[in-house]
Formats: C-alpha cells, sequence, structure tokens
C-alpha cells in the first residue's frame, strides 16, 4: 500500500470536475486544511475569512469539501480528495 495524498482543489458552485483548480497537495487532512488557509490568506478579495470556521473544517472531515462557501463567499468551494500513490498522478 502506497502512501495517502490529500489533493485540494477549488471549484465551482457545484463541484463540477471541470471547474477544479489545482489548489496543492498534503499528506493529511490536517496539511490539506493548511493548504486551504494559506490559499484563504493569500486572496486580495477582503470579503473572505483568511481560514475556515468550524463550520467548513468540519465539511471538509466529514463530506471531503464545503458545503456553502461560495454561496457565503464567492469564492468557489473546495474539494479534498484522497488517493495512494498510483492515484495521484491521475487526480492532478
Amino acid at each position: 500500500m502506497g502512501n495517502k495524498h490529500f489533493v485540494v482543489f477549488n471549484t465551482d458552485g457545484w463541484h463540477s470536475h471541470k471547474s477544479r483548480i489545482l489548489v496543492g497537495v498534503a499528506s493529511s487532512v490536517t496539511g490539506a486544511i493548511e493548504v486551504i488557509n494559506k490559499f484563504l490568506a493569500s486572496s486580495d478579495n477582503e470579503n473572505i475569512p483568511k481560514e475556515l470556521s468550524d463550520e467548513y473544517l468540519i465539511q471538509i472531515h466529514q463530506i471531503g469539501q464545503t458545503q456553502g462557501f461560495d454561496k457565503d463567499f464567492s469564492e468557489g468551494e473546495f474539494d479534498v480528495i484522497s488517493c495512494d500513490d498510483k492515484e495521484l498522478l491521475i487526480r492532478l
């Protein structure tokens, strides 16, 4: 069994595959959340939070994506996809 990776994408409000923009890759869910928070902190949009709230953290842990972030902040949603070494290049 290979290493586990967590690929982070920024997507449209419907999480469509065509809209996926690679944000980063991490070795844990916690690392994936750090990737998202760095992405948010680097945004020029002053209306979005600089890190995920507890509500969105729970969503990432439970279902691997945010729900409602786009509606609240118009910055799209986030997907965290887990994969092993063999799947990593396919996901990217």
